[in-house]
């Protein structure tokens, strides 16, 4: 009884195992417009576009002048997160390394900026597409 139950359970894991293998072999869908993206909402893909940086108008009291991040695809920038969550904050190292270029950014498009977790139903929303979460940025080759 023991060895079927330990030959089950090693099946079971084999078959595990060989989903989520297939799951990683899937094509990414790649967008270099904003209208493609739109067919995405919500699902994982990939953008192309150029890697910018926005300084976002603060109250005078505020001294932060750290610019966020936008993809400017052909026809829109898509911001590379909501301006509340922690991945807003891109590295300077990162922002050095691809500011002003084409790169491949991969992670779930949203039309439109969700709200921070815990706000109220009533709360305001952003009308502008972001990615999140964000898997990888890469550099995206010279054709």
């Amino acid at each position: 009884m023991q060895k079927r139950t330990s030959i089950l359970a090693f099946a079971a894991l084999l078959a595990f195992a060989s989903c989520s293998r297939k799951a990683d072999n899937v094509p990414v869908p790649t967008c270099t417009k904003y209208s493609e993206c739109l067919e995405h909402d919500g699902k994982r893909i990939d953008i192309v576009g150029t890697y910018t940086l926005y300084y976002v108008p603060r109250p005078q009291r505020s001294k932060s002048r750290r610019p966020v991040v936008r993809i400017q695809l052909e026809d829109k920038a898509v911001y590379l997160a909501p301006l509340w969550s922690k991945e807003v904050r891109r590295a300077q190292a990162e922002m050095d390394r691809f500011e002003g270029k084409k790169v491949r950014v991969r992670g779930v498009f949203n039309k439109y900026i969700p709200r921070a977790p815990g706000d109220p139903p009533q709360a305001v929303g952003f009308k502008q597409p972001a990615i999140l979460p964000i898997e990888s940025i890469q550099e995206e080759a010279r054709r």
